[in-house]
């Protein structure tokens, strides 16, 4: 009766233990699928930032050449309120534009020059452990992961890069643009 119990026990303990690891190995396929479409999805939003710098000079360059145009239109003319009102719907649009960014960054976990993703960073700790076990690391599924995982780290460094970059860009020309703003507003009201 013992020899049964004790054979019992091993069994449920087996399959314990076999339920555990498909649990695991489970868990790290979702981590790792999870990294890939986090790659995949800020693969076109690196696209996309690389032009940002450029397309926020462009518009600055525009605002500049409304403000000369401006000041060549005669003081108190309707034709200088209207150039005014034009480098006013150029800053709104450059201040969309920061909005939308900010909403980019958001969702990439970037805050404050970092990229956190607490949600994740539990499973990736998790899977790391894993896969770091002896005999655990030449598997298929581990293999899997930590080819993600280098993918992922080489995406979230480069978005960490672009998203400081972009942020700067945005900064300078602010201030650019702020200047303009208030040289428009001066020209307008007969300056």
């Amino acid at each position: 009766m013992q020899q049964l119990t004790a054979r019992a026990s091993e069994a449920a303990a087996a399959k314990a233990a076999k339920d555990v690891m498909a649990k695991t190995q489970n868990a790290i396929q979702d981590v790792t699928a999870w990294m890939r479409h986090y790659v995949r999805d800020a693969a076109a939003h690196l696209q996309r930032m690389s032009k940002l710098s450029a397309a926020y000079a462009r518009l600055t360059a525009k605002m500049q050449a409304a403000l000369d145009d401006e000041a060549r239109e005669p003081p108190n003319s309707v034709a200088r309120a209207q150039i005014d009102v034009g480098i006013s719907q150029m800053s709104v649009a450059f201040r969309q534009a920061q909005i939308g960014l900010q909403t980019l960054e958001s969702s990439f976990g970037y805050a404050g020059g970092k990229i956190t993703y607490p949600e994740a960073q539990k499973d990736i700790a998790r899977a790391q452990q894993y896969c770091g076990r002896t005999g655990q690391a030449l598997t298929p599924i581990c293999g899997d992961f930590s080819t993600a995982y280098a993918n992922f780290q080489a995406t979230v460094s480069a978005l960490r890069q672009d998203f400081a970059n972009t942020e700067s860009a945005w900064n300078a020309e602010d201030q650019k643009q702020q200047a303009i703003e208030r040289q428009a507003d001066r020209l307008n009201q007969g300056g």
